[in-house]
């Protein structure tokens, strides 16, 4: 069973180095970890502050998977989501939150996210 979790990891890290990722967190330290981290696994990770500078980063360039937290200022999450939307409903999209509402899991549903990790995330 180990040796089965040892090749899954190695195929998921060269699967991975083929994908580009927008991560979208407010808090700085969080940000600047979590970015790092990706930045082992995957081709490339560009990060943006909150909703509306990932919605323009966005609209200017492609992506593989979009990832991002709910709760920031000046444009949340879920209205990133929905703005993706518009334009791409196919687009691979992981919400990362502390936050377990049933309303924030539900709308997350309606908007047909790839995944939901709750935080912390531990790496």
């Amino acid at each position: 069973m180990e040796n089965n979790a040892k090749t899954a990891l190695e195929l998921f890290k060269e699967k991975a180095k083929c994908f580009s990722i927008l991560y979208v967190e407010d808090e700085e330290f969080l940000r600047s970890k979590t970015a790092a981290f990706f930045s082992k696994l995957f081709k490339s990770v560009e990060t943006a502050v909150d909703g509306k500078d990932a919605l323009d980063k966005y609209i200017h360039n492609k992506y593989d998977i979009v990832i991002t937290d709910i709760l920031m200022p000046i444009m949340n999450g879920l209205e990133l989501i929905r703005n993706i939307r518009k334009n791409n409903k196919k687009q691979e999209i992981i919400i990362t939150s502390a936050y377990t509402e049933q309303s924030y899991l539900t709308e997350s549903i309606e908007l047909a996210v790839t995944g939901y990790i709750i935080k912390p995330l531990d790496f």
